[in-house]
C-alpha cells in the first residue's frame, strides 16, 4: 500500500521515512481484526448506518418526528454525519453557541483548511477576503482569534451539513440566527458585544467610553498560587457577591474551569467541608466529571 495520509483539504501527502512503520502496523492491525471485525467496530457500524439510511425511501418505526440537540459545544463528524442522515426523515434541530453574527472562522490559525463557500454567516462589511496572518488585530477580537479554534471548527463542520435555504421559510420571520441585542452597561458587556460584532480593538477604543475599575467589577483577575488557593479565592469572592445582592442565588451561579476532574477535590475540599448550617456554605454540585473522577479507584 501507499505510506500516506490526507490533509484537511483531502490532498493525500506522503508519510516521512521515519513514520512509515505506523502505516505497516496499521494494516497488520486489519489484516488481524478481519473484515468481519472491522465491520463489527465503531466505524464499521457507522459506514452501515449510513449506508442503509441513505437507501431508504420510508421513515423506519419508532424514529421520532423530531431530534433537538441542545447544549453541545462540540460533535465528531460522525455524530453530525448520522445526525445528518437522520435529517431524510426527522426535524434536526441543533442549537448551538456562537459568540459572533458575522463571519469569523478566517481569523484564526489554518484558515487555509476553511476557504469554501458559506451557506449561513456573512463576511463584515469591509474585512478583506484573505487576511494577511500579520493583520489579524486589524479585523477581528483578539480572544476570539486566541480561543476560537474548537468553535471555529465545530462551526465549519455544521457549516458543510447545513441548507439554510430548505428550511429558513419554516421559521417567524425566517430567523435561524438569534443573537441577543443588550445594551452594554458594564465592561463584560463590551467584551462580549465586541466579540458579537466581530470589533478590533482600535475600533473598541473609539466606541467604549473609559472604565472604572474601582466601579466596574464585571470582570476581575486574581491571582493564586495553586488550584486550592484559586477555590478559597472564588468561595470568598462568591459569599462576597450574596451579601451584596440578596436576590443572586447559588443556582444563578455557574463556575467553569478547564479540567473538572482536576479541580473537584479542591472544590470538595473547600465547598464541602462546611456545615449547611455555616451561614458560609454554598451548595454546589459537579458536573461533566470522567468516570475517574467520580471513582477514585479507577
Amino acid at each position: 500500500g501507499l505510506h500516506q495520509l490526507r490533509d484537511g483539504r483531502g490532498q493525500p501527502r506522503p508519510l516521512s521515512t521515519a513514520n512509515c512503520w505506523q502505516a505497516e502496523l496499521w494494516r497488520a492491525l486489519l489484516d488481524d481484526v478481519g473484515a468481519e471485525g472491522m465491520a463489527q467496530s465503531r466505524a464499521g457500524v457507522h459506514r452501515r448506518f449510513i449506508e442503509r439510511i441513505g437507501n431508504m425511501t420510508e421513515a423506519p418505526p419508532g424514529l421520532p418526528s423530531r431530534v433537538i440537540v441542545f447544549g453541545i459545544s462540540s460533535l465528531p463528524a460522525q455524530a453530525l454525519e448520522a445526525l445528518a442522515g437522520l435529517a431524510k426523515f426527522s426535524q434536526v434541530l441543533l442549537c448551538v453557541h456562537n459568540p459572533c453574527r458575522h463571519h469569523w472562522t478566517d481569523i484564526v490559525a489554518d484558515k487555509d483548511l476553511l476557504r469554501h463557500q458559506y451557506k449561513r454567516q456573512a463576511r463584515k462589511t469591509g474585512m478583506p477576503m484573505i487576511l494577511d496572518p500579520q493583520a489579524l488585530h486589524q479585523h477581528a477580537h483578539p480572544l476570539l482569534a486566541a480561543w476560537g479554534k474548537q468553535g471555529r471548527d465545530y462551526i465549519n463542520l455544521l457549516d458543510s451539513h447545513d441548507d439554510p435555504r430548505s428550511y429558513r421559510s419554516s421559521f417567524k420571520d425566517e430567523r435561524i440566527d438569534l443573537f441577543s441585542e443588550v445594551e452594554p452597561t458594564n465592561l463584560l458587556n463590551q467584551l462580549q458585544d465586541d466579540i458579537l460584532e466581530l470589533r478590533p480593538l482600535d475600533e473598541t477604543r473609539e466606541i467604549w467610553p473609559a472604565i472604572d475599575p474601582l466601579e466596574d467589577r464585571s470582570v476581575r483577575f486574581h491571582i493564586a498560587h495553586s488550584a486550592q488557593r484559586e477555590v478559597e479565592v472564588l468561595h470568598d469572592q462568591l459569599l462576597a457577591r450574596f451579601s451584596k445582592d440578596p436576590n443572586l442565588r447559588p443556582r444563578d451561579v455557574i463556575v467553569m474551569v478547564p479540567d473538572i476532574d482536576s479541580y473537584a477535590p479542591h472544590i470538595r475540599a473547600v465547598f464541602g467541608q462546611i456545615d449547611r448550617e455555616d451561614r458560609r456554605f454554598i451548595p454546589f454540585t459537579l458536573a461533566d466529571q470522567g468516570q475517574r473522577g467520580r471513582e477514585p479507584l479507577l
